[in-house]
């Protein structure tokens, strides 16, 4: 009785959490230091403009996520995201390709969207 679900009440009473929230800070450091070699290792090994850009928002990025609180994982999330599912080159070609798809469809179309007549 009392132990709420399964003793997680008491479980959770247990664990020093001033710890948890070090150890925690410092995997977060050490995994945005290790981010950081990783993509200069990769831009050193293969030098070019296109590589120095992403070995830079990398690690901006990585900062950004480390120190920014709630909104810095936000920012971080989302080009981790775009970054290991779609890719960054993939989106940009589906943003020029939609781009230039709608510009040429309002090309081909009669221009009736100008003037909306009153009272209609």
């Amino acid at each position: 009785m009392g132990y709420g679900l399964w003793g997680a009440e008491q479980f959770a009473r247990n664990i020093n959490w001033n710890g948890v929230a070090k150890v925690s800070h410092i995997a977060g450091q050490a995994t945005f230091i290790a981010g950081a070699a990783i993509s200069t290792a990769q831009l050193i090994s293969n030098p070019s403009l296109s590589n120095g850009f992403y070995a830079a928002m990398d690690v901006a990025y990585g900062y950004v996520g480390t120190y920014g609180g709630p909104p810095g994982w936000i920012a971080a999330g989302y080009y981790n995201g775009i970054k290991y599912t779609i890719g960054w080159d993939k989106l940009g070609d589906a943003i020029t390709k939609s781009t230039i798809a709608i510009s040429n469809y309002n090309e081909t179309q009669p221009n009736t969207n100008k003037y909306i007549p009153l009272g209609y």
